[in-house]
């Protein structure tokens, strides 16, 4: 499980922070109100709370107070997390522009054509973005790349041409705020018509037997890899489209782009924990 001061919190709801002399009252209707009593906590707490908007991490907000303070903070901070006032940040709230250089992994026609272009623009200096590519239905693969990218610090990104009828370029992935690949997953999951086909998938893959790479047409693979490097400009920027936090489907038989947001599973045993 993710530490408290690994988090980037926000509030859930708009509330108004009101404080008086050692007290710091959290106001959000007339029907969600939160009192915290402690001495002093107004000279501090208010500042703290102001300044949870989701681009900081905890352990970032809580290093500006005092020594004597920072256990105060760290309990009133787990208990208004617990009680659902504040809540993690989306990938998009948690958004920190840098150029990148991809990091590229998998196989297929997308991996091939994207180590072309990425390997004329390479910014030897600049920090991963990892990309896995797939043109199968590993799905083992896909988790193991996951639950290791959850675990670093860098950015990831998934493009597959293993569903032939379509091909897929995930969302910009983050560590630690919003969804991730199995969040992903289980949402294809439950919009399929045959969901148990996912888990028998992913045991192929788990005991390493061989999967068919798909046969995509070339200019389909031309499509996601431009929307891959696409994604890799646009994580650049400060204030990005929100494409870069989508999930883009493109149709082979009419090479049709479509986009769709991605929210991030409560219950998803990949990442759950860490939000």
């Amino acid at each position: 499980m993710r530490e408290l001061g690994e988090l980037r919190l926000r509030f859930s709801l708009p509330f108004v922070v009101l404080s008086e002399a050692g007290r710091v009252r959290l106001v959000a209707g007339e029907d969600v109100r939160y009192l915290l009593e402690a001495p002093a906590l107004d000279e501090w707490l208010p500042t703290l709370l102001s300044a949870m908007d989701g681009r900081r991490t905890t352990a970032e907000l809580v290093a500006t107070l005092s020594a004597a303070q920072r256990d105060e903070a760290t309990q009133v901070l787990t208990r208004l997390l617990a009680e659902r006032v504040l809540t993690p940040a989306d990938a998009e709230t948690a958004h920190e522009p840098q150029r990148r250089s991809l990091a590229i992994e998998g196989a297929g026609a997308v991996r091939e054509e994207l180590e072309g272009e990425a390997k004329a623009g390479e910014d030897p200096g600049a920090p991963a973005l990892r990309v896995l590519c797939q043109s199968g239905l590993d799905y083992a693969a896909l988790l193991a790349f996951n639950a290791d990218c959850l675990r670093g610090g860098a950015p990831f990104l998934w493009v597959s041409t293993g569903a032939v009828a379509r091909g897929f370029v995930s969302p910009l992935l983050l560590p630690d705020a919003g969804p991730c690949l199995a969040c992903l997953l289980a949402g294809f999951r439950r919009l399929s018509p045959t969901p148990e086909i996912y888990d028998a998938l992913v045991r192929h893959g788990s005991r390493g037997e061989p999967l068919p790479a798909a046969d995509f047409p070339a200019p389909g693979v031309s499509i996601l890899t431009q929307l891959v490097l696409w994604k890799a400009g646009l994580a650049c920027e400060a204030m990005p489209s929100a494409a870069l936090y989508s999930l883009h489907v493109l149709e082979c038989a009419t090479l049709e782009v479509s986009s769709h947001r991605l929210a991030a599973d409560p219950e998803c045993a990949a990442c759950g924990d860490l939000r």
